[in-house]
């Protein structure tokens, strides 16, 4: 079973998450990952054989999913 931390962060759906998110240039054959600059959070989908077509991805399999808060400072959506 999963271990869950829950701390001082908004709690969002995973549409709220994803609405906003942008494409980060870390991506690559095992990681793609979204960037959220609107509330902070990183989403990663973590797998094998991502391919893309310029930062779009085309393939691969996703066997994980992870998504990491990072406070946005001077945020009016979610306040420090």
């Amino acid at each position: 079973m999963t271990a869950f931390t829950y701390g001082n962060f908004p709690n969002l759906s995973l549409d709220e998450i994803l609405v906003g998110a942008v494409a980060q240039g870390t991506s690559n054959a095992n990681i793609f990952t979204l960037t959220n600059p609107i509330n902070g959070y990183t989403i990663n989908f973590i797998g094998t054989g991502f391919t893309y077509n310029g930062a779009v991805p085309t393939g691969g399999t996703i066997q994980e999913v992870a998504a990491v808060f990072t406070r946005v400072s001077n945020s009016t959506r979610f306040p420090a």
